[in-house]
């Protein structure tokens, strides 16, 4: 149990200090190209899901 909470005790400090140096050294957030391919993470969620779907149930 000891070495689960370590391990889970790293995991969580690692991820804090990739988010924060993700903000500090990442691009600007106002810029035009990054809103751009923004809009485009939903539809392409969503195709991911439904080939996911198809590939479930029709060739699997």
């Amino acid at each position: 149990m000891g070495n689960l909470l370590l391990i889970l005790g790293i995991l969580f400090v690692g991820i804090i200090v990739m988010v924060n140096l993700a903000k500090w050294f990442g691009p600007d957030k106002n810029n035009p190209s990054i809103k751009k391919m923004s809009q485009w993470i939903i539809p392409l969620l969503m195709l991911s899901l439904v080939a996911q779907l198809i590939y479930h149930y029709l060739i699997k």
